[in-house]
């Protein structure tokens, strides 16, 4: 398995025990670009990595507060599209405040809701495959 600047920068940060290695947990690492541009198999590659039994995705819905299944790391997939809710947006900041580690994706990170984006950490992908 080969990695790009990207994936080894945010491998990096990741470990089994904690799942980000001297990063403060107070933040949803937001992986932002287009189409074919690696977010999702960067995603894949961080699960192989890391295992199934530390990560897990979320319900874009607001179902995530009733998730009985929070594992370490969570993924959500389009966080954009969370912008249009209040509740979900408050309970996905409420649950980085108590240090649960999340990575997002998105095509259009102008349409992330602002809040979330004060609680984030942004890597911009910016390599179309």
């Amino acid at each position: 398995m080969s990695f790009a600047n990207e994936e080894i920068e945010l491998m990096s940060v990741l470990n089994k025990k904690r799942c980000k290695n001297g990063i403060s947990n107070d933040k949803m690492i937001i992986l932002a670009g287009p189409s074919r541009s690696g977010k999702s198999t960067l995603q894949k590659d961080i699960v192989s990595y890391l295992g199934h039994e530390l990560c897990s995705n979320c319900p874009m819905s607001g179902d995530l507060i009733y998730n009985e299944n929070i594992k370490p790391l969570m993924f959500f997939c389009g966080i954009d599209e969370i912008g249009r809710s209040k509740k979900n947006n408050q309970a996905i900041i409420n649950f980085i405040k108590y240090k649960q580690s999340f990575i997002a994706d998105t095509n259009k990170i102008e349409k992330v809701n602002s809040k979330l984006l004060e609680y984030s950490k942004i890597i911009t992908m910016t390599h179309v495959f």
